[in-house]
């Protein structure tokens, strides 16, 4: 990792378990030290997130957007009303629903209309032939 803001220098890094203590750069641990707010963020919205693989990459910038935005509201909610349990799903939950409630509107259903009962001949089979209007076919014989 390059930096021009410290000198280079290896450090033990502490970790909860003995057997994974090991030396890093300065510059590493600096950078996981302070970097809590983007974890935070990477780590809440990920889960829930609304981009797909199958999406062009400006779709996948349009719904990350959203997502970060959405996750800012939250903080803010939060923040004002200063909620004890955050939870990130059930927000989430709230606005689709309000969203829904708001701009949502009824549209009639495309397509061929289901069919209520299926159409079943109930003839016996040699009786359902015998209306059938078919060309008599006659075979000459060659003699």
């Amino acid at each position: 990792m390059i930096n021009s803001f410290m000198e280079h220098s290896m450090e033990v890094s502490d970790s909860m378990n003995p057997n994974n203590t090991r030396e890093k750069p300065r510059s590493v641990l600096v950078y996981n030290a302070t970097m809590g707010a983007v974890d935070c963020v990477d780590k809440t919205v990920k889960p829930y997130q609304s981009v797909r693989k199958s999406y062009k990459w400006y779709k996948k910038v349009f719904f990350n957007l959203v997502d970060i935005a959405i996750y800012n509201s939250f903080v803010l909610y939060c923040a004002k009303r200063s909620i004890a349990e955050k939870d990130y799903m059930s927000f989430v939950l709230k606005v689709i629903e309000q969203i829904l409630e708001k701009y949502a509107k009824d549209t009639p259903a495309r397509g061929r209309p289901p069919q209520l009962k299926a159409r079943r001949c109930t003839l016996p089979m040699p009786m359902r032939f015998l209306n059938l209007k078919t060309p008599t076919v006659t075979i000459a014989s060659s003699r």
